[in-house]
């Protein structure tokens, strides 16, 4: 058993691009070997057990260009 801790600020909002639109925004979710699912925010804090997976989705870039074509 251990104890999971992180911070992951920025995850809430895509980044910015340059004319086009915003990125999508980054997930983080706990996968416990059960299968069961959980949803973190960007400062969480849980305990863990052998087979519990971390699965941080970054956000994506920003488009370019026009967004109206």
């Amino acid at each position: 058993q251990a104890r999971l801790a992180f911070l992951d600020f920025g995850i809430e909002i895509g980044e910015i691009g340059r004319g086009g639109w915003l990125g999508s925004p980054g997930r983080n979710r706990l996968v416990r070997a059960s299968g069961e699912e959980e949803t973190l925010g960007p400062v969480a804090a849980a305990d863990v057990e052998a087979g519990d997976r971390l699965i941080v989705e970054t956000p994506g870039g920003g488009g370019w260009g026009s967004v109206h074509g």
